[in-house]
């Protein structure tokens, strides 16, 4: 006999997302098939009597968390009351802390003088931060840590992930050519393009390497195959194609050597990125002209890999926040991949807000 699926509803605002939020997730999904009631921004401001984010950023914090921990698509409603959908569906259990518990009454409460059963009621215990009081959202917005020395690991985590969610906010979806590197289906041309393009954005900006790709599109030759085809007959051909990148004739020679190396040992860039990150990794970096940066940048964006790529522009941020004292590129790597979920999409994300923030940075104190 097939076991019947539980129905669950939990509700909230889910402000800023933190360790309570995912204890309360968690308990949830154990039960069952979950409903949540994410309050709107009307409520939502009119409960907290405090500024909270947007409801399109809140909802998209909660589909990231619960696609990555529970593999499934998430349901989650709009509510414009603190009842949601309760008075209507039927639902077996819901789940609170015990902020929400009183809430749950009133809607059992109300529940009763509409002759529906109550939802069975289930509490769970405040988490606790390291100065022993209960972990929330407002709290979390307050944290200010100095240095990875001073902060305690959640509030540098917590600090981190509000400077994303602050950019995510400010500048909405990476657009221009970040659409592509960060896109979630990439084809086999889009890896290849963007492994090219990995290389050919080296020490000049971005208008100048569409130019380069262009030449290469129009001569047929916008693929690792043809460049190699190129580089072995050609040389002085590719880098006539190149040329408005600038440094044409190193970048010839680092692209042929790319080329040559994924060609001849494995034929495919999907072959190549099968054979995990680390063994990935190591062997970019023993190819001629690629360094740390180059070789995340392949890895993260054409490989969809989990690794966080370094840069002038995240050093400039690290500096901004005051997140840590040493800059060096391996113990930067490490504080941001510590400190955010192991997820390719978010690491995207996050590195091209940061590049287009550093930008307009710039462009502001000219």
């Amino acid at each position: 006999m097939k076991k019947e699926i539980k129905k669950v509803v939990v509700g909230g605002t889910f402000d800023i997302f933190h360790r309570g939020h995912e204890v309360l997730l968690k308990k949830a999904f154990a039960l069952g098939k979950v409903t949540i009631g994410l309050t709107s921004d009307i409520l939502a401001r009119k409960m907290k009597k405090k500024k909270v984010r947007d409801f399109k950023y809140r909802k998209r914090e909660l589909e990231d968390f619960i696609k990555k921990e529970f593999k499934v698509k998430p349901k989650i409603i709009k509510i414009e009351d603190k009842f949601g959908s309760t008075l209507k569906e039927n639902f077996d259990f819901i789940v609170v802390s015990p902020e929400t518990y009183k809430t749950a009454l009133l809607i059992n409460k109300e529940r009763d003088k509409r002759g529906k059963k109550p939802i069975k009621i289930v509490k769970i215990d405040f988490v606790l931060a390291n100065n022993g009081k209960p972990i929330s959202s407002h709290r979390r917005a307050l944290a200010k840590p100095e240095d990875e020395r001073s902060s305690s690991p959640r509030i540098l985590r917590d600090k981190i992930y509000q400077i994303y969610l602050s950019l995510s906010k400010k500048y909405g979806r990476p657009r221009g050519f970040w659409k592509k590197w960060r896109k979630r289906r990439k084809t086999k041309k889009d890896r290849e393009e963007i492994v090219l393009g990995a290389i050919l954005t080296q020490r000049t900006n971005w208008q100048n390497v569409e130019l380069a790709l262009e030449n290469l599109k129009e001569a047929k030759s916008l693929s690792i195959e043809k460049i190699y085809q190129i580089g072995n007959k050609d040389r002085e051909l590719l880098e006539k194609l190149i040329k408005p990148s600038g440094f044409y004739r190193q970048k010839a020679k680092r692209i042929f050597e790319l080329c040559k190396f994924l060609v001849e040992n494995y034929g495919s860039l999907e072959k190549f990125f099968g054979q995990g990150l680390e063994s990935c990794r190591n062997q970019l970096l023993e190819i001629y002209g690629i360094g740390p940066e180059t070789a995340d940048s392949i890895l993260l964006y054409a490989g969809d890999l989990p690794i966080f790529v370094i840069d002038e522009y995240t050093r400039r941020l690290v500096k901004k926040h005051n997140l840590a004292a040493r800059k060096n590129y391996q113990f930067l790597q490490k504080l941001f991949e510590r400190n955010l979920r192991r997820d390719y999409r978010l690491y995207q994300d996050f590195h091209a807000l940061i590049v287009i923030d550093g930008k307009n940075s710039l462009k502001d104190f000219e």
